[in-house]
């Protein structure tokens, strides 16, 4: 591609032998040159833009997604502070000032009612995560509460009733540094 003699315009240029096996050569834009063996396809940025255009609302229509109606809410939101949807003043500098301002109040509303959202889902995490961790907590405890209910029950089984009863835990035959300390406990 090349900038063609004036602003603004481009030039394409095409081998003639691959432009000529070409099955839809028939239906192409491209030109042949007189003097060099090419196809010229020559475009304006004006047409550059509106081909741009084109491909970004079909492909839009794709999606299924309406975009005017984005716009037409910002349009509706800059206009609906007035009566009838009339503004309160004459003059094009009155105007102008007063639908910026009306334009820049819609948009720090939407900062605002953005940023509320994120608190809000935020503080929401807060409250699951601290939900979770309760949970986990209360699952921990009632555990802590079993087993110690547990080893109560076995400690009372093993208290001895008389003092030749006297409890003596046992002592695993493959450890020696254990017998050493049981061996200092009795």
């Amino acid at each position: 591609m090349q900038l063609g003699r004036k602003d603004h315009r481009y030039l394409a240029y095409f081998d003639s032998v691959i432009c000529g096996d070409c099955p839809f050569a028939d239906q192409c834009p491209t030109e042949p040159l007189k003097r060099r063996p090419k196809h010229a396809l020559r475009f304006s940025q004006q047409e550059t833009d509106l081909a741009l255009r084109r491909k970004r609302s079909a492909d839009v229509r794709a999606t299924g997604h309406n975009l005017r109606a984005g716009a037409e809410s910002m349009v509706r939101s800059v206009k609906h502070p007035f009566r009838n949807g009339k503004l309160p003043v004459r003059g094009k500098p009155r105007v102008s000032m007063l639908v910026l301002a009306s334009a820049a109040m819609t948009n720090i509303r939407r900062i605002q009612w953005y940023r509320e959202k994120l608190r809000e889902e935020k503080r929401k995490a807060r409250e699951a995560q601290k939900q979770m961790q309760d949970a986990i907590k209360n699952v921990f405890v009632s555990f802590w509460g079993f087993l110690q209910r547990c080893l109560l029950q076995c400690v009372i089984r093993t208290i001895p009733t008389t003092d030749s009863d006297v409890f003596r835990p046992p002592i695993p035959a493959h450890s020696d540094h254990l017998r050493s300390v049981f061996s200092r406990i009795r």
